[in-house]
């Protein structure tokens, strides 16, 4: 039986800590509290510390898509539980995930996929 190595192309590269699929769709799923709202900044994005206590980074869509799921306009605080759905990054030691779903204190926020569209 070849050896196969832990490296290299056949490696998976995702954090050990990576949350489970809970979405039955490919996907990940993060609960904890928001940290810090940026919403209306150039990459709008929020800092999540989850349960385990490492601090995520989620990205959301582009500005008009936000708008549209009513992400903009919600009135959401640091401190609101949070629960996330969506992907997280392949990339070694990043605690960062793109949001497809969102459910802020109760509150469900669905997330257009696919590219940014121009505003």
């Amino acid at each position: 039986m070849p050896f196969l190595r832990s490296f290299g192309p056949l490696a998976d590269r995702r954090p050990c800590h990576a949350p489970v699929d809970a979405t039955g769709a490919g996907g990940q799923r993060l609960t904890g509290l928001l940290t810090d709202i940026n919403i209306s900044g150039s990459q709008p994005a929020l800092q999540v510390r989850a349960a385990d206590g490492f601090n995520w980074t989620v990205d959301l869509s582009s500005h008009a898509r936000n708008r549209a799921a009513g992400l903009e306009d919600a009135p959401i605080l640091p401190g609101d539980p949070v629960e996330v759905f969506g992907n997280a990054s392949g990339s070694l030691g990043e605690y960062r995930i793109r949001a497809h779903r969102l459910i802020i204190a109760g509150r469900r926020f669905d997330l257009p996929e696919g590219c940014a569209e121009p505003a």
